[in-house]
């Protein structure tokens, strides 16, 4: 039990078994897997919009937050996720006050804020 909230404050709740894992680990071994991943990376199909054809974070109105969602349920470092998506939160910038072309640069900030890099498309 204690697992699966660390799993959900640390993150954005736990999958199938993977409490149980970090339970396994001890109190020690599960922070530490938590705050020093040795696996980067996303698991499971990658996203398509309505239409069928992959998200364009880049040029798609809404592909942006669907990109961003899809990285928070599929990634394999949930604590990068949300400390990535606190920090965007404190420093984000509005669409309304910059336009399209500032958004790419918010996609690529947004980047900065975890160690791997944000896709290109």
């Amino acid at each position: 039990m204690q697992a699966e909230r660390l799993l959900w404050r640390a993150g954005f709740g736990p999958r199938p078994g993977e409490a149980a894992r970090l339970a396994s680990k001890g109190l020690e071994g599960a922070i530490r897997s938590l705050t020093r991943p040795t696996v980067s990376g996303l698991v499971g199909p990658k996203p398509h919009g309505g239409d069928g054809n992959p998200l364009r974070p880049r040029e798609q109105w809404g592909h942006d937050h669907l990109w961003w969602l899809d990285r928070m349920v599929r990634t394999r470092t949930p604590l990068v996720e949300r400390m990535t998506l606190v920090w965007h939160d404190w420093f984000a910038t509005s669409n309304d006050g910059v336009g399209q072309a500032a958004l790419v640069a918010v996609i690529e900030a947004v980047g900065t804020l975890r160690p791997w890099k944000a896709p290109q498309s």
